[in-house]
């Protein structure tokens, strides 16, 4: 079940808390406060659609305040502070003389200081920030590389292909963070491929055809991004060496006996909730692991 999500008449809502240490990037550009909590309308009263955008918008606040709380550079930050202050992206450049430009831009560079202090060195974020307010430029990010070949159809709609999607991305957003795409390096693919590999049960971790299926799942979202974005880099992953690629491929994992099956089955028969349902179908029927758990999750009681 999604977390996050909850029905308000005929449409589903997303709500949820704001770490207490993230609540500034949040802040009401005409109140003034900062609020405790994010609730908006998700715009359907389709409960999967709801699930899959509640999805999508927890990744983006984990993303974001990470990457506060980390110190990196992110535009999302930047974003954050602009919608803050009632400004936009470019405003710098139409109203470089307004006093909310102004008086942002000596609030972000900490220039109300005393007389005989010397102001603080920018950051780098207030250095993006600054770019933004003064060039409406806003560089693109790694959601936004997902995002875009999302709504370009080349996601795969096949279940498990979606989810081993979602899979890929969850690691590789695990080890680089929401980072813009022209500071993404080949650094940043070796350690996602070592990530996949120590993700595996085994005592060796994945194997290379899993390493080669993850990479397939980030490779062509990086090379629509450079495409449709016109960003002048080349695709790290793209020739990223897979560790004992030769080896070929595993031992195929035994067969449970038909006492094996018989206990399990008895077990399920005695916990007797939606998973050992699940359980219990998958070896009955050899079925995949997908359908089964769409058709056990039908049958739950209240679902």
């Amino acid at each position: 079940m999604c977390q996050h999500i909850e029905p308000k008449g005929n449409r589903w809502y997303y709500r949820r808390r704001i770490p207490q240490d993230c609540r500034e990037l949040h802040r009401d550009p005409q109140s003034k406060k900062a609020p405790e909590q994010v609730y908006f309308s998700l715009k359907t009263a389709d409960k999967a659609e709801a699930s899959k955008l509640a999805v999508s918008h927890t990744r983006r606040f984990d993303a974001l305040w990470k990457a506060h709380r980390e110190g990196n550079v992110d535009p999302k930050i930047s974003m954050a502070q602009l919608q803050a202050a009632g400004l936009s992206p470019g405003d710098g450049a139409k109203y470089p003389d307004l006093d909310p430009v102004t008086d942002f831009i000596d609030d972000l560079f900490d220039r109300r200081f005393d007389q005989w202090e010397e102001p603080s060195e920018p950051s780098r974020q207030a250095m993006m920030t600054r770019d933004m307010l003064m060039t409406g430029n806003v560089p693109k990010t790694l959601s936004d590389a997902r995002d875009k070949h999302i709504e370009l159809g080349k996601r795969s709609k096949e279940p498990k292909q979606v989810q081993q999607f979602e899979r890929a991305w969850a690691i590789l957003l695990e080890v680089t963070g929401d980072i813009t795409l022209n500071n993404l390096t080949r650094d940043h693919a070796n350690r996602f491929v070592r990530k996949v590999i120590t993700r595996g049960k085994g005592p060796n971790g994945n194997g290379p055809a899993t390493v080669e299926r993850y990479l397939k799942q980030v490779s062509p979202v990086i090379t629509t991004a450079i495409r449709e974005f016109e960003l002048s880099m080349n695709n790290p992953f793209v020739g990223v060496v897979i560790p004992n690629k030769a080896e070929g491929q595993r031992k195929p994992r035994e067969s449970f006996t038909s006492n094996e099956i018989k206990t399990i089955q008895e077990r399920c028969r005695d916990k007797n909730d939606q998973r050992r349902w699940a359980i219990a179908m998958i070896s009955d029927t050899g079925g995949r692991v997908a359908n089964v758990v769409e058709i056990a999750g039908q049958r739950a009681p209240g679902m």
